[in-house]
């Protein structure tokens, strides 16, 4: 694909995905924006023992929201990409790792995740380019 067909697609798709949602909607049916509900506190996405999203904490028995954090299985993920900023360590493959483990690898198998990784990459991309050229034969 060259870039003149490229542009064209990306344009394409940004017009796309640039809706309207009238904000009364909101309300209406219920719908939390962001982490917080209408009343300041997080929003419960799901019970895991994964990941967890923090928007308040609790001082003088009175609930106080905060910036928030996310954890992933306990670390809080701004050590997790200091780490890997710090050391050039393969961040995605490091926590898509963690994620479905539990623990961090070594480096040698993160290469393995990492090679892994590329080859869906170029599968789906030629997945794509097939697609993308079938829908340019006029029917």
């Amino acid at each position: 694909m060259d870039n003149k067909e490229l542009n064209k697609f990306e344009k394409t798709m940004s017009e796309r995905l640039s809706s309207f949602i009238d904000p009364k909607l909101y309300p209406k049916y219920e719908v939390k924006r962001g982490l917080r509900d209408i009343d300041g506190r997080g929003v419960l996405v799901g019970l895991t023992e994964i990941g967890q999203v923090n928007s308040y904490i609790v001082k003088n028995n009175k609930m106080v929201p905060v910036a928030g954090s996310l954890t992933y299985r306990g670390i809080n993920i701004e050590n997790i990409v200091d780490g890997f900023l710090k050391e050039c360590r393969f961040g995605f493959e490091e926590t898509c790792y963690l994620l479905i483990f539990g623990i961090f690898r070594a480096k040698k198998n993160l290469k393995i995740l990492h090679n892994y990784f590329l080859n869906i990459g170029r599968y789906l991309m030629i997945l794509y380019e097939i697609w993308y050229l079938k829908c340019q034969v006029k029917v």
